[in-house]
C-alpha cells in the first residue's frame, strides 16, 4: 500500500445498512419515486471556498457512507428541460428513539435551505424502532410550532414523509469471505 492511502472497515451493522439502502433505492426506482440514474445524484452542500460539484454526477464519498444519513436529490420533471424541481431522499442510519435526533436532522434540512427549495422530501429509516415515527412527528410539530400556521415552511413541514424501510439481512459465510478453510 502506497503512503497516504486510507483503508477503510465496515462493520457487519453498517454493511447491512448500507445493503438496505441499495435495495430501497431499487425499490424506489421501480415505484417510479426515484427517476433514471442520470436524474439523481447524491446531495453535498455547497462549502464556503470549494470549488463547485457537478450538481447532478456526485457519487456518495467514504465520509458520506459512515454518516448518519445520506441524501439523494433527484429531478421531480426529468424530462422537461430547465425544470430545476426536484427532491430530496433522506436515509437516516439510527434508530430514531431520540425527538432531539430528527431536530438536528431538521435543523441540517434548514441550514441548507433545503426544507424551501425542495419540492418533495422523503426521510426513510432502515433501523426505525417502534415509536421513531412519533418522535419524528414531536420534532416537527416543534419546528411549526415557530411559524405562523399560515407560513409556507409550516405546509412544506407537514409535506414531508417519514417511513422505516424493510432491512436486509446478509449472511456472510466465513468460508465465502475466506475466514475458514477446509
Amino acid at each position: 500500500m502506497s503512503s497516504g492511502n486510507k483503508i477503510f472497515v465496515f462493520s457487519p451493522k453498517k454493511i447491512q445498512y448500507l445493503l438496505t439502502v441499495v435495495h430501497d433505492i431499487k425499490v424506489l426506482i421501480a415505484d417510479e419515486v426515484l427517476p433514471r440514474r442520470k436524474d439523481y445524484t447524491f446531495y453535498y452542500p455547497t462549502l464556503d471556498e470549494k470549488p463547485a460539484r457537478n450538481m447532478w454526477k456526485s457519487s456518495a464519498t467514504i465520509e458520506m457512507l459512515f454518516s448518519t444519513w445520506q441524501i439523494i436529490k433527484y429531478k421531480i420533471h426529468p424530462d422537461i428541460p430547465n425544470s430545476n424541481d426536484f427532491g430530496i431522499i433522506v436515509f437516516y442510519s439510527k434508530e430514531g428513539k431520540e425527538q432531539e435526533e430528527f431536530q438536528y436532522l431538521i435543523d441540517y434540512l434548514f441550514h441548507y435551505q433545503l426544507i424551501n427549495t425542495a419540492s418533495k422530501i422523503y426521510i426513510r429509516l432502515a433501523n426505525a424502532e417502534k415509536y421513531a415515527s412519533t418522535n419524528f412527528s414531536s420534532a416537527r410539530d416543534e419546528y411549526k410550532n415557530r411559524f405562523d400556521k399560515e407560513d409556507e415552511v409550516v405546509k412544506k413541514l407537514e409535506d414531508i414523509e417519514f417511513d422505516s424501510i424493510t432491512t436486509i439481512i446478509k449472511e456472510f459465510s466465513e468460508m465465502e469471505i475466506g475466514m475458514e478453510s477446509k
